[in-house]
């Protein structure tokens, strides 16, 4: 079950992907659509994230894609994300010696969405899993 809540966020996070996101990097393909590609974006900000298990995730979720939306895999959702995040990171002006691991593609873009849209996000993690440095290339 969800809350109310829940699904005001979902909904602000994905016309947030719809209107702004997607269209600044642009990240629309040929074989996913726009709207496919923030559902997958938002479920991500909203749920993704928090998981343990991702995979599992992943497949339940892929499952219920139907057109009118791009029909998608385990492997398209990881891209999607990766690729979002990863377009994030090139955007921004980071050192040469700094890896642009998982984890910190991951704070990172949490961290831009959720201020963008004003959401709280407490990042919880253990030491040496970028959270300071996130924060300090997003300042």
């Amino acid at each position: 079950f969800v809350s109310l809540r829940d699904v005001e966020r979902i909904m602000l996070v994905f016309g947030y992907f719809l209107e702004t996101y997607i269209p600044a990097f642009k990240l629309e393909t040929e074989t996913i659509n726009k709207e496919t590609w923030s559902l997958v974006l938002a479920i991500g900000v909203c749920y993704h994230a928090k998981m343990e298990k991702r995979s599992d995730f992943e497949e339940y979720i892929c499952k219920h894609f139907c057109p009118p939306l791009t029909e998608v895999t385990n492997t398209s959702i990881q891209n999607i994300i990766k690729t979002s995040q990863e377009v994030l990171l090139d955007s921004m002006i980071i050192q040469d010696n700094i890896a642009r691991n998982k984890a910190l593609r991951e704070n990172i873009f949490m961290m831009f969405v959720c201020i963008e849209l004003r959401m709280p996000l407490f990042l919880v993690g253990k030491p040496g899993s970028s959270k300071s440095l996130a924060k300090t290339i997003i300042q």
